[in-house]
């Protein structure tokens, strides 16, 4: 499938403005570390730049080229949905599988550390082997 320019011209606008974010947010966050008076203090700010930068992962539809491709059509248009399903989920069995992932996590005998790098190790092999697979558009 060749490369709509207008697409790819927006969705790179917005990569920047995501990468732009993010430098924006190390920045403040570096900052107020930096002034930090105890290790409690330096710890909570570590907790809360990991959080930002995780909910500021280019994930979301401004990301994605089908998304900005198909923004007016329905999903089922979506070349992209025709390999991986489309990206609205069932708000239920999403809150289900949130549940269940988490209880499990929590109750795995592991240090809080080991139980924190599984999630993220599990979301980085998801996003390795499920996000593009070689498949043709």
């Amino acid at each position: 499938m060749k490369v709509e320019k207008e697409v790819l011209d927006k969705m790179v606008k917005n990569l920047i403005e995501n990468k732009e974010e993010i430098s924006k947010i190390y920045s403040d966050y570096i900052s107020k570390i930096k002034n930090a008076n105890s290790v409690e203090e330096v710890m909570d700010l570590k907790k809360k730049l990991l959080y930002e930068l995780i909910q500021n992962l280019p994930m979301g539809c401004k990301h994605c080229y089908f998304c900005i491709k198909y923004y007016d059509s329905p999903c089922e248009e979506c070349e992209y949905a025709d390999y991986h399903g489309t990206c609205i989920s069932n708000d239920s069995l999403w809150n289900d599988l949130m549940y269940e992932f988490k209880r499990k996590i929590l109750k795995a005998d592991l240090s809080d550390y080991e139980k924190i790098n599984l999630a993220y190790q599990l979301f980085a092999s998801l996003v390795n082997s499920l996000y593009y697979s070689e498949e043709r558009y």
